[in-house]
């Protein structure tokens, strides 16, 4: 907009937002290709107890951050964990494994 500070202006800055918006809403919500391209996909950091240090790295998400979505879980060891997963949202969904699973050897 620049130095334009007049309501006309203004106006025409929020409605091609709200194009803009409503148009990659109509995008994902028609092409499967295009939602992943613009949220992302889920992303998996732990499996069955071990750390995917490449997703993580990937992501960007560091040890100290992992540990304290676990501790939120009420986690606090790796082996009790069945997934845990990155959401788009970035919120970190965990998984824990139960105790059936425990006592019958799986991981």
């Amino acid at each position: 907009m620049g130095d334009e500070k007049s309501v006309t202006g203004g106006l025409i800055v929020a409605g091609t937002l709200f194009a803009i918006s409503q148009l990659i809403g109509y995008v994902t919500w028609r092409f499967k290709r295009a939602e992943r391209f613009f949220d992302g996909a889920p992303r998996v950091l732990v499996r069955h107890g071990t750390i995917d240090r490449a997703a993580m790295a990937e992501e960007q998400i560091t040890h100290a951050e992992l540990l304290e979505a676990l501790r939120q879980e009420g986690c606090t060891t790796l082996t009790n964990v069945r997934y845990a997963v990155l959401e788009n949202d970035g919120a970190i969904k965990i998984g824990l494994r139960s105790d059936k699973d425990s006592r019958a050897g799986r991981v």
